[in-house]
């Protein structure tokens, strides 16, 4: 062979060309995880849209020189409102009536996640519920365990069927914010 005929390296075939691969450990068969399981329904049971209860509330939002037992300022607006309001358009948003963006503003962001992904699962396994009458508040209690804090319980009606409702309010920078919402 000439020089330009031979290879610029030279291959040696003291053991085989597989010898020098790192084996790597052979594939397991492993059985997919199972996926999550589906929430169960029966005519006994049916799965229901508007149940929700979220309470992921921690002390985040909170201004360090504020406590809840600071007295409330004067131009405190009245928690009564904002939470008939808010059992309203939670159960609208439940629906399918109403964006979950409506109360984005109301809720810490903990809620909102919750409440929004309910809604979510609602509107893909049911769709949008059928217009009947309006939501209502039938009656309303206030609790106030602290200066800053009002506890509301309420009995709701959704069109379909009457509800107990349960809020946490907190007076949060000069508003109040739902920090707890349940619905039943």
């Amino acid at each position: 062979m000439t020089a330009a005929a031979q290879p610029a390296f030279a291959i040696h075939a003291s053991r085989p060309p597989r010898s020098r691969l790192v084996s790597a450990p052979p594939i397991a068969d492993h059985p997919e995880p199972p996926p999550p399981p589906i929430p169960i329904t029966s005519p006994e049971k049916p799965w229901d849209r508007c149940k929700i209860a979220t309470s992921p509330y921690r002390d985040v939002w909170r201004d360090e020189s504020m406590t809840l037992d600071d007295p409330l300022p004067a131009d405190a607006p009245n928690p009564v409102r904002t939470a008939g309001a808010a059992i309203i358009y939670a159960l609208q948003i439940l629906l399918g009536h109403r964006p979950a963006s409506s109360l984005r503003n109301w809720v810490v962001p903990e809620v909102y996640g919750a409440l929004s992904r309910r809604a979510g699962l609602a509107m893909r396994l049911h769709g949008r519920a059928e217009r009947s009458t309006p939501p209502r508040i039938h009656r309303l209690h206030v609790s106030r365990p602290r200066c800053r804090v009002a506890e509301i319980t309420a009995v709701a009606d959704d069109g379909a069927q009457v509800r107990a409702a349960a809020l946490r309010l907190e007076f949060l920078r000069h508003r109040w914010r739902i920090v707890a919402l349940e619905i039943g």
